[in-house]
């Protein structure tokens, strides 16, 4: 890493110690400021865009259960 350049993502990957470098270097730069009407309205459309939660599958429960399911047509031998 050359002196003054911007630490790069892939560099915080390899060395998480870089992280609040790269942090302070986003925020220097610009990044980080953003539209609070424009945030809001994607929020508002993800919400009127998701599943009622009467559409979404319920949390496996009962004895030996795990929380994971698996679709009934599936054999047990689909991981190997």
């Amino acid at each position: 890493m050359a002196a003054g350049k911007y630490v790069s993502l892939a560099e915080v990957m390899h060395n998480p110690r870089l992280l609040s470098r790269f942090i302070r270097d986003r925020v220097a730069g610009g990044y980080g400021q953003g539209d609070e009407a424009r945030f809001e309205g994607t929020l508002l459309s993800l919400a009127k865009n998701s599943p009622p939660a009467s559409k979404t599958s319920n949390g496996g429960s009962g004895e030996g259960c795990n929380d994971t399911q698996t679709p009934p047509n599936n054999s047990e031998d689909t991981s190997r």
